[in-house]
C-alpha cells in the first residue's frame, strides 16, 4: 500500500492502495486457517477469503478500465 503511487486520479489511486490490502488480508487469513481451532475464527477466516477474493477480482478488472 505504501508502494502505491499517487497519480492524482483517486478512483486508480484508492484501488491501487486497496487491492493489496486484500491480499495481504487473504494470505494472513489463509495462514491462520492452517493453525487454528477456533470453529468461530474459522468461519470469519472462511467468509474473508471468499469476499474479499471475489472483490479483489472484481478491484482489478475496474482497475484496467480506469
Amino acid at each position: 500500500m505504501q508502494d502505491a503511487k499517487t497519480t492524482g486520479n483517486i478512483d486508480k489511486d484508492f484501488l491501487e492502495e486497496l487491492i493489496p490490502h486484500h491480499e495481504g488480508a487473504i494470505k494472513m487469513s489463509e495462514n491462520i486457517l492452517k493453525y487454528t481451532q477456533n470453529p468461530e475464527l474459522k468461519t470469519i477466516l472462511d467468509n474473508i477469503i471468499t469476499t474479499q477474493q471475489k472483490q479483489l477480482t472484481e478491484m482489478k478488472n475496474l482497475l484496467k478500465t480506469i
